[in-house]
């Protein structure tokens, strides 16, 4: 099979997992939403928050460091899987005696007993990172999808019980951790590796010098992506956590359907070009070009339909958050380039660039929220949209000094998706207020059907090559 193949294959797999995963996680949030208020979620949320930023401290960039590697070796592998453990052991320890201390210093009580408990995903998590990284490295995407996919259906499951048998926000966490157990049970069935209990130094250290640089992105991005909750949490309390985080979740899962599949192939894909910088430029490009295709319109559209979608789902005491989404919606161009820029330069050893890059983004996202906080949530929201704007010109000067790939073609390649998603948005928002008198569902409704009518047509009839060029790639799979 070839590799354009293998992307196309990998991808629809890819797109399975993140289905399954965001439909059943989804399902629990929807449930608990209604069983909790804006404080309880913003404790969860923040819980959440330590566990993702340490997770990449965890991992250490090994994982990575395999997929990465033109051969494999075992040795390098079991050296991986044995840092990992005795890594996530230390630090969920760690996490676990600091939890009261960090529930102190947010003044919220609930915290620590939350953050204590979800401790133990970390040494979970380290059980299954080196399968994973074997199974990805290897397009292994349809094992990884059918584990993903029934542990999160077990954890879903009971999740969604206890929250309606009044547990609230324990219904979240022990969902997590039963997730995460199955998932660690059915990897090791897909993947049939056993470590040999053994760790060389020499492959320590080969290793970590690429997994150092890819440690620091990864655990960049993770801040990035948790920022606004630790900094809202500080300023503005609890309660504006769980806003944010009603809004960022709805925003995670459309993101999780139109890009991620894509993500987690580009790593492994992009690695196997590195030695053919035309080639890597031009796959880059496919990547960038097929998510515009899902992401500007599932973006645009959502920002319309926010203010009666967030409502309908979660409630009306949630509506705050819909005004929330509808902003975070504008950052579509940013997010849909950045998300590939560093997997592209983690592909052919520079990620000391992404990281740099993370940096600068991280640095500003603190210092804009910081000076937005004291304006409100609203104004902290704008704020986070301009600095992804203003970061773009940073990771695209980074990505042409790292990969030799120029921007002109990257950005030419999103030309029609994006002209497409913006006559789509424009006609959604002079159509909206002729469906006032509609009950809010018709109305959203109507819209789903207008916008993904008008969009495909205009995709259709204006970039036939873009459409030719993607059935070819997925008729090959």
């Amino acid at each position: 099979m070839s590799l354009k193949a293998h992307v196309a294959r990998s991808t629809l797999w890819s797109g399975v997992q993140i289905i399954g995963n965001q439909a059943t996680s989804f399902l629990v949030f929807l449930v608990l939403t209604h069983f909790l208020s804006p404080g309880d979620i913003g404790v969860v949320a923040l819980a959440v928050s330590f566990i993702e930023i340490m997770t990449p401290l965890m991992r250490a960039g090994l994982p990575e460091a395999l997929i990465q590697r033109e051969t494999l070796d075992e040795l390098e592998a079991d050296t991986c899987f044995w840092s990992g453990v005795a890594l996530s052991l230390v630090m969920g320890a760690a996490l676990f005696l600091a939890a009261p201390a960090i529930a102190r210093s947010f003044a919220s009580p609930a915290l620590g007993p939350v953050l204590q408990a979800l401790s133990a995903l970390l040494p979970i998590t380290a059980l299954s990172a080196t399968h994973e990284g074997r199974l990805t490295r290897s397009f292994g995407f349809k094992a990884l999808a059918v584990r993903t996919l029934i542990a999160n259906l077990i954890g879903g499951a009971v999740g969604v019980a206890m929250a309606i048998g009044g547990y609230g926000v324990w219904s979240l966490v022990v969902q997590r951790l039963i997730a995460s157990f199955f998932s660690v049970v059915f990897i090791w069935i897909s993947c049939r590796w056993v470590p040999r209990l053994r760790f060389s130094m020499v492959a320590f250290r080969r290793m970590s010098g690429f997994g150092a640089h890819m440690t620091l992105v990864t655990f960049l991005m993770s801040l990035n992506g948790r920022i606004f909750d630790f900094l809202l949490g500080f300023f503005m309390g609890p309660a504006a956590v769980g806003y944010m985080r009603v809004a960022s979740r709805v925003l995670d899962m459309v993101t999780q359907f139109a890009v991620n599949p894509l993500t987690s192939v580009a790593l492994p894909t992009l690695s196997r070009l590195q030695q053919d910088r035309p080639a890597l430029s031009r796959a880059f490009i496919r990547l960038v070009r097929t998510s515009a295709l899902m992401t500007f319109p599932a973006y645009f559209g959502l920002a319309i339909v926010a203010p009666d979608l967030v409502p309908l789902a979660f409630g009306r005491q949630w509506a705050a958050s819909g005004e929330l989404l509808s902003i975070l919606c504008l950052s579509a161009i940013p997010i849909t380039l950045q998300y590939f820029t560093w997997p592209a330069m983690a592909a052919v050893g520079r990620s000391d660039q992404a990281s740099l890059g993370i940096s600068a983004i991280v640095a500003s996202a603190t210092v804009i929220t910081a000076i937005a906080a004291p304006f409100g949530l609203i104004a902290v929201v704008i704020a986070h949209v301009a600095r992804t704007y203003l970061t773009l010109p940073l990771s695209m000067y980074l990505l042409r000094r790292s990969t030799g790939i120029e921007s002109r073609p990257v950005l030419t390649a999103i030309l029609h998706p994006l002209a497409a998603a913006v006559v789509m948005g424009l006609a959604l928002l002079l159509l909206r207020p002729l469906l006032h008198d509609l009950h809010p569902t018709t109305r959203v409704a109507v819209l789903i059907v207008a916008g993904a009518a008008l969009y495909g047509g205009l995709v259709l009839t204006t970039a036939r090559a873009l459409v030719k060029d993607l059935k070819t790639a997925f008729s090959r799979s």
